[in-house]
C-alpha cells in the first residue's frame, strides 16, 4: 500500500515537480534529495516554531500542523522513497519489528509480545507479507 502511494505521487511529480527548470526524472537524485531536505528543515521549523509557543503558553493554531506538516511529511517521505528505490512496505515492516523488539527490552511493563504480534500482523495484512531484500 505504501509503495503504491510512493508510485502515486511520483505520477504527481512528474507533473508538478520542478527543480531549476527541470523535471524531477531530469534531475540527479542527491539534488532532489537535497532539495527535499531543505522543505523538511523548513518544515520541522513550523513545527518547532509550534511547540515553542506552545510552550510558552502561547495560543497558536495546531491547522499549520495539521494542513501542511503532517501530509508534507508524507509527501517527502514518498518521494524520498522513490528516489533511493526503497521497498516502503517491506521498510515499515522491519522498522516495526525494530521498534518492537526495542521496546520489549527497554519498556516490558509497556509492551506485551501478544500485543505486539497482533499489530504485526494487522501491519501485514494491510500492506502484504514482508519481502526478504
Amino acid at each position: 500500500m505504501l509503495n503504491k502511494l510512493a508510485d502515486l505521487q511520483h505520477q504527481c511529480d512528474l507533473v508538478t515537480f520542478d527543480l531549476q527548470g527541470k523535471s524531477i526524472d531530469e534531475c540527479d537524485p542527491d539534488s532532489v534529495m537535497m532539495h527535499k531536505s531543505l522543505h523538511l528543515a523548513k518544515l520541522l521549523g513550523k513545527i518547532a516554531t509550534y511547540l515553542e509557543r506552545k510552550h510558552h503558553g502561547d495560543s497558536h493554531p495546531k491547522a499549520v500542523i495539521e494542513t501542511e506538516a503532517i501530509p508534507d511529511l508524507l509527501v517527502y517521505c514518498l518521494q524520498l522513497s522513490h528516489l533511493v528505490g526503497t521497498d516502503l512496505d517491506a521498510s515499515y515492516l522491519t522498522r516495526l519489528e525494530h521498534i518492537f523488539s526495542k521496546g520489549l527490552e527497554h519498556y516490558p511493563h509497556r509492551h506485551s509480545a501478544d500485543e505486539q504480534q497482533r499489530i504485526m500482523v494487522a501491519a501485514q495484512k494491510l500492506l502484504g507479507p514482508k519481502k526478504v531484500v
